[in-house]
């Protein structure tokens, strides 16, 4: 079971989704089952392809590229939130970052779950019967899940420093609002 970004649609509002990919190797034939088929055989990555565990490797690679994609489009949309955050301290703002960093945990597991695939297949190269430039493509979609994790990871603490900041930011800005209030009832009272 691999799991892949879900396409993204307005509706979601800044939660991004993960879908699972049940994929079966039998001698034959590949299975593979997923909730929406749009996408999956898109892409540079699914050319060449020699046999079944060829194509599998392809694609987790191809759903690993597609992570990345969503990745740098997270960042973005982070720092164009950030900007609107600046700007305007609406809570609307705060809780589309809110969102996001959600997505990432979603995204975190979802990457770290891949990778543990991806050893899995790995560990049973004998039983699978890879070729030398199947063992070398694991080795290369191993690098680059790992990649993607580090760079999902680096995503989630900066959004979850952000969101920290930006609470600290808005409890200071209440005390400064308050103490002034204090000062205006003192001056009333007086």
């Amino acid at each position: 079971i691999v799991k892949r970004p879900k396409r993204y649609c307005t509706e979601d509002k800044f939660l991004l989704k993960i879908i699972s990919l049940g994929i079966f190797i039998f001698p034959q034939k590949l299975l593979i089952i997923s909730e929406e088929e749009s996408g999956l055989f898109e892409g540079r990555v699914l050319t060449k392809i020699t046999t079944h565990v060829d194509l599998v490797l392809k694609l987790i690679y191809a759903c690993i590229l597609h992570f990345e994609g969503h990745l740098q489009t997270i960042q973005m949309i982070s720092d164009e939130l950030e900007r609107e955050v600046n700007k305007a301290m609406e809570n609307r703002h705060l809780l589309h970052l809110f969102t996001l960093e959600k997505s990432l945990v979603y995204y975190l597991n979802a990457i770290n779950s891949n990778g543990k695939v991806i050893h899995r297949i790995k560990n049973n190269a004998a039983k699978l019967s890879l070729t030398p430039d199947e063992c070398e493509l694991v080795d290369d979609v191993i690098v680059e899940n790992n990649q993607c994790y580090e760079q999902a990871n680096t995503y989630s603490q900066v959004l979850s420093s952000l969101m920290d900041a930006r609470a600290s930011i808005v409890n200071n800005n209440l005390n400064i609002i308050m103490r002034t209030l204090t000062l205006v009832m003192i001056g009333i009272m007086i």
